[in-house]
């Protein structure tokens, strides 16, 4: 069953973190919700779990070497005086 579900993405600053979530997932938004931030997407229940990385970048401090190598941006975010930049592992079904 296809469904739309939330996931907490850990905060760790250049840094990558991992979720669980099925494969095939289609990401639809990265918000700030409670002072975290969550990811929504689109998932089928019925596809295996797998684990996806994700990085949290703030303006202005720095692209860890080779990021942009494995990793897309998928969300702007600002909290108060803050701008972080969400990406995501680049991966294939």
């Amino acid at each position: 069953m296809k469904n739309i579900l939330k996931y907490a993405i850990p905060i760790k600053l250049r840094s990558e973190t991992e979720i669980k979530i099925h494969e095939g997932f289609i990401p639809l938004d990265v918000q700030e919700q409670d002072g975290k931030f969550v990811l929504w997407a689109v998932i089928d229940e019925s596809h295996p779990l797998v684990t996806r990385k994700f990085v949290l970048l703030g303006t202005g401090l720095g692209i860890p070497d080779g990021l942009m190598d494995n990793f897309h941006h998928i969300k702007t975010i600002q909290s108060g005086p803050d701008v972080w930049h969400i990406f995501m592992e680049d991966y294939t079904w």
